[in-house]
């Protein structure tokens, strides 16, 4: 039995995987060409978010109940997977990285994709249903496991276009932050990317003003 499913799980991916294909070159092209139509608009909505954030994080600093942040994380809420919804959150941890005594989050729906998203699971679902009978939920929960994986990445880079707008706004918003301070993508430590560091921005900004 074991075997069986484990090669209908192949077969299933196989056979998937071209419509995944097709379906991520025709999204990507709508919102690559979303973000250079409406781009002001989809950064202002994120720069809203981050304000309510910041706005937390500072009232928690004066009363002591957070030390100076040492990141800004973004990351995927895998619940997503199961709710076909594209949700990021937005995590702002001093040293203690997930050891913080107070959870300071705030979570980000990027509407500019979202209908894209949920269009294309549900998409690759039914291409999936008219080919299998009876497909069982984790199955379904695969697919959109794989696919989702591809919208992560979407956002990765999109997120990491944005790293210093991101990082201007951190310094603007006058929270306390350390000189370690940098901008992740990704769920835990040993796993997010460094988008951009404070030493690095600072540098930059030097080396702009005495050109």
């Amino acid at each position: 039995m074991m075997k069986q499913v484990n090669n209908r799980k192949t077969e299933l991916m196989k056979y998937i995987q071209p419509y995944m294909e097709e379906y991520f070159q025709i999204s990507c092209t709508l919102i690559q060409k979303d973000i250079e139509r409406n781009g002001e608009e989809i950064w202002s909505e994120l720069k809203n978010i981050l304000y309510k954030l910041f706005k937390i994080v500072k009232e928690r600093q004066t009363h002591h109940k957070k030390r100076d942040l040492q990141y800004l994380n973004f990351n995927f809420l895998q619940s997503g997977i199961y709710t076909s919804k594209f949700e990021l959150c937005i995590d702002a941890l001093d040293d203690g990285f997930y050891l913080d005594k107070q959870e300071t989050a705030l979570y980000y729906c990027p509407c500019f994709l979202q209908e894209k998203y949920q269009k294309d699971i549900c998409g690759l679902l039914q291409q999936a249903e008219s080919k299998f009978i009876r497909l069982q939920e984790y199955e379904l929960v695969e697919i959109k496991k794989q696919y989702t994986a591809v919208y992560d990445c979407i956002v990765y880079e999109w997120i990491k276009s944005l790293a210093k707008l991101i990082l201007q706004e951190v310094v603007r918003s006058s929270v306390g932050i350390t000189d370690k301070f940098m901008l992740i993508y990704g769920k835990y430590m040993d796993e997010a990317i460094i988008l951009c560091t404070k030493e690095k921005f600072e540098d930059e900004i030097l080396f702009n003003r005495n050109r």
